[in-house]
């Protein structure tokens, strides 16, 4: 008969074992005494970016701006056909979320956007679908809303525009993207998506529930740009042309507008609460740049500019406005609470030209000029201690992805350093 006792030391003897091995891993996971490793190096803002040909990226990504969020080290792309994360370090692709419908693969798809909901962080992106017919019912335009959990990158929400049917091009989805989130205190959250459709490009702003999965409200003639205080604020479509304006989050309803109208209006977010928006006039073309307070829409700074023009939030307390037109270019940061006016490119006076202006993040803008890349002191414009390396479209603490040119034909990812 087997001796009782040999069952549980064997039993003992694996389980030690085990032990010894997890422990070891664990151990060399961490800094070789059994503490976790160390979180990668973060530099809030990068001092630089690794230079050389960096880590290549899909050539469906060669837009301008770049379709894409950072997540860390992560890119987290739209594609025509879904979310594609990609690892920066070394281009490998680490989840593929595809809309549930057939994609529309003539709409150009627009970067996503990181929002919170129900104390979660997600990526949210807006996808064109083909709904199919059936019988005499004829088939849709669709948008599909597709948010993914920051963490591991599966689905965690979505939701379904169903557009008009068309017998012609007048009813086209042209482009979707998702602007923003926010609420007020009457309202669970509100993600706010806008459509363009028709040879026009018409206009057309949402109002989502994404924990519903259904839509709220529509606000025909809108183009949102930003969603802060309860509001979405962006162009709105007006007799004799279109105005900045901005529509309320619990019910799409109009809550001012801003300025008279114009042939066209553009916007950027421009602060916690303050956008910029370009009008531009329909009989001279003529362009004008204000920074609006959102709350109301109080002028707080009005100026002519050149062509080209475009505004870049560095996410804390400055925004940057520049042009990159060929010959002429500008750029000017104001302050995000008060619109004031903190420098201006170029100065004669002091003999500096202006760059062209990639990224602003975190109080550095980004750009080049013919002397190569620049990094600027964004609240005073000055020039600083190096170049950055690269002239990134898209950076965060880890990494700055590079817009393909004519001597790159593909976009590319540099890793920040101090």
């Amino acid at each position: 008969m087997r001796p009782r006792w040999v069952v549980p030391v064997a039993v003992g003897a694996v389980v030690l074992l085990v032990a010894t091995v997890v422990l070891a891993l664990l151990r060399r996971a961490g800094d070789g005494d059994g503490r976790p490793a160390p979180p990668p190096p973060a530099y809030d803002p990068p001092g630089a970016f690794a230079t050389g040909s960096g880590v290549p990226l899909p050539r469906e990504l060669d837009g301008s701006p770049i379709p894409a969020v950072l997540n860390g080290f992560d890119l987290v792309a739209a594609l025509p056909s879904g979310l594609q994360v990609l690892d920066t370090r070394t281009g490998t692709v680490r989840a593929w979320v595809a809309p549930g419908e057939r994609t529309g693969t003539s709409t150009p798809p627009r970067a996503p956007v990181i929002v919170r909901l129900d104390g979660r962080s997600l990526v949210v992106g807006a996808f064109r679908v083909e709904v199919p017919g059936h019988g005499t019912t004829m088939g849709h335009d669709a948008v599909e809303v597709i948010a993914v959990d920051t963490a591991g990158y599966g689905r965690a929400a979505g939701a379904r525009i169903d557009l008009s049917p068309s017998l012609s091009e007048a009813g086209r989805l042209r482009s979707a993207w998702v602007v923003g989130s926010g609420s007020d205190p009457q309202t669970r959250p509100v993600l706010v998506v806008t459509t363009e459709a028709g040879p026009e490009r018409r206009p057309v702003s949402y109002g989502v529930d994404l924990s519903a999965g259904r839509v709220r409200w529509q606000a025909d003639g809108f183009a949102a740009a930003a969603v802060t205080g309860g509001l979405a604020v962006g162009a709105q479509r007006v007799t004799g042309g279109q105005q900045l304006g901005a529509v309320r989050l619990a019910d799409g309803r109009r809550a001012w507008v801003s300025g008279t109208a114009t042939g066209s209006v553009t916007a950027w977010p421009a602060g916690p609460a303050v956008v910029a928006g370009l009008a531009v006039s329909a009989g001279n073309g003529e362009r004008t740049l204000s920074l609006v307070e959102t709350a109301g829409g109080r002028v707080l700074r009005r100026r002519s500019v050149g062509s080209g023009v475009t505004c870049r939030f560095d996410g804390r307390q400055t925004t940057v406005c520049s042009s990159g037109t060929a010959g002429s270019a500008w750029a000017t940061g104001f302050d995000a609470s008060t619109g004031r006016s903190l420098w201006e490119l170029p100065d004669a006076a002091a003999g500096r030209v202006a760059p062209e202006v990639g990224a602003v993040w975190h109080g550095v803008a980004y750009g080049s000029t013919t002397n190569g890349p620049v990094a600027l002191d964004a609240r005073t414009g000055s020039d600083r201690p190096r170049s950055p390396g690269v002239t990134p479209d898209l950076v965060n603490a880890y990494v700055g992805v590079v817009a393909a040119d004519l001597e790159h034909p593909r976009p590319s990812a540099h890793l920040a350093v101090p």
